[in-house]
């Protein structure tokens, strides 16, 4: 079935993948998801949505931005941090991983039992990239996501091979680390697809998805993509797998020399290559054309007790420790490196596999032992992964990478400012918050570090006072004249925590407009008697 956006669409895919027949060819796609423009249009804003996550904060596009090489430039952020398998954070254990959601329940109020309290929480690992990951036989770092494709919601075998893709895309969702409260419904998702706009949150949009999207529901899009409007989690995942496959990057220097141009790359890439394929027995692991994502090997980043790795999916203590190896295209844009992040620059893996890696175990890789290259060679090296795997069209966001901007994190539509009111025996109480105010849906605000059983008024001005004025011995952030309101009082749980959620009205003329929210508490042991969190802007979207 064809569109009036279709044309477009497929000529772009066809220019993307015009240079497709030579070094680097990306492998048939399972025969029971079979791409199409409209499959692959579908992909494409489903992967771009933040409606996906609970919380219409996170996409998978948010963990996988093409400027960053297909990974999430975020990585390395104090944010970023878990606290590794010991549960503590700022020590030697901790990985960078991608940021998540503030933990909540399913009716939506943040539950800050976890380690990561009222903060957004970051995965265990770093992400892998969704840019080439068509290449892989088997997703994420312990390969779990396979090539047999189980429908999540009947447990049947939809895709028995070559359908990673679609099994990986169906776990982030459903994750409450990443895109899920706790306990969601593949239900839950279908039936709010139903509902929301497309891409509502997305200030721009490539003409080739708006030319397919328009003023269209979702039901509608997946009419013309499956044939019907019904829409299922088997469907989700073949579009989403659908436009992960067209996120093909095979147009580099290092693949225009072997497509049989031999001034594509530099003398010194060619001297990196040369030592990538013999002294540095990279090509052991990170095999041509594609540079890796085959094979799993554990090389002595981190002791391999603290990431069982491949082993969890097997079972084999062959298996011990041993991680995906990533591929290495574009490479360059994926810093910080390694499964924990620690690892902040290209010459800093260069020195770590000269060196044999740090830590050892039975299930070492034999091709991870010092090397000894020397100075001028490392730089040759770092020229060839630097550069000569690097794809234009990736770093300039050309077709097929372009995307639809992110609305998620963004400091121009959530802004803390102020400062909270101690009591003087401790910190103050926090803002919790996670949502965009976005028109028509529900809105979570929350509080934590109040003293339990406390009173608390959470407060609404459409206009802040920015510097601030005292109100019952606090510093109040909101103007408190005639358009001052509270929204809610109620007493805090015997954490000291509770979460405000309100349902946004769905007035057109309040989009672009902001509102300011502020928290007072009461507490027995502040000069006057009570406590106030920062204050915050929320434009309402």
């Amino acid at each position: 079935m064809l569109s009036q956006h279709s044309p477009l669409w497929a000529v772009v895919f066809f220019c993307s993948t015009l240079h497709a027949q030579g070094f680097l060819t990306p492998p048939a796609p399972p025969p029971g998801n079979i791409p199409t423009a409209e499959k692959e249009a579908l992909g494409m804003a489903l992967f771009w949505d933040e409606q996906l996550s609970s919380s219409n904060s996170v996409a998978c596009g948010s963990c996988h931005q093409h400027s960053a090489g297909g990974v999430d430039p975020r990585t390395g952020s104090e944010a970023s941090r878990n606290p590794g398998p010991d549960g503590i954070f700022q020590t030697t254990d901790d990985v960078f991983g991608s940021i998540g959601l503030v933990r909540r329940d399913s009716m939506g109020a943040f539950d800050p039992t976890g380690v990561f309290a009222h903060h957004p929480q970051a995965t265990g690992r770093q992400p892998g990239s969704a840019i080439n990951a068509l290449l892989a036989p088997s997703l994420f770092w312990d390969g779990r996501a396979s090539g047999q494709f189980i429908n999540p919601t009947t447990g049947q075998v939809s895709l028995p091979f070559g359908a990673a893709l679609e099994s990986q895309s169906v776990g982030p969702p459903m994750a409450d680390l990443e895109m899920a409260h706790i306990g969601r419904t593949w239900s839950e998702l279908t039936t709010k697809l139903q509902q929301v706009r497309p891409l509502a949150l997305s200030s721009s949009i490539p003409t080739r998805l708006q030319n397919f999207v328009r003023h269209r529901s979702y039901p509608e899009l997946f009419a013309l993509a499956f044939g019907t409007s019904d829409i299922t989690a088997e469907r989700i995942a073949f579009a989403i797998a659908s436009y992960e496959r067209t996120l093909f990057s095979n147009q580099t220097p290092f693949d225009d020399y072997h497509n049989g141009n031999p001034a594509a790359m530099t003398a010194q890439e060619l001297r990196g290559m040369d030592l990538f394929k013999t002294k540095g027995r990279c090509i052991q692991c990170h095999t041509f054309p594609t540079l890796g994502r085959s094979q799993f090997h554990y090389t002595g980043v981190r002791p391999a007790d603290e990431d069982p790795g491949r082993f969890a999916v097997t079972g084999l203590q062959s298996d011990y420790g041993k991680l995906l190896v990533p591929g290495l295209r574009n490479t360059s844009l994926r810093a910080p490196y390694f499964r924990n992040g620690s690892a902040d620059t290209l010459m800093a893996v260069i020195d770590f596999y000269d060196r044999g890696g740090d830590f050892n175990h039975t299930n070492k890789s034999p091709h991870i032992a010092p090397i000894g290259f020397t100075q001028a060679e490392k730089d040759d090296l770092h020229a060839f992964l630097e550069t000569a795997v690097l794809d234009s069209r990736v770093v300039s966001g050309l077709p097929p990478f372009d995307s639809p901007t992110l609305n998620g994190g963004s400091p121009q539509v959530r802004i803390p400012f102020g400062f909270g009111t101690s009591s003087g025996s401790g910190a103050p109480p926090v803002m919790v918050f996670d949502d965009p105010a976005l028109l028509g849906a529900s809105l979570s605000v929350g509080i934590h570090g109040g003293i339990p059983g406390a009173l608390a008024w959470l407060s609404l001005d459409w206009v802040p006072d920015t510097f601030g004025h005292q109100e019952f011995g606090v510093t109040c952030f909101l103007d408190c004249g005639p358009q001052h309101r509270v929204v809610t009082k109620v007493v805090l749980d015997s954490s000291g925590n509770f979460t405000h959620i309100s349902q946004l009205p769905t007035h057109p003329a309040l989009r672009g407009q902001s509102v300011y929210l502020q928290w007072l508490l009461t507490d027995p042991s502040a000069p006057q008697g009570f406590t106030a969190s920062e204050a915050l802007e929320l434009v309402l979207q």
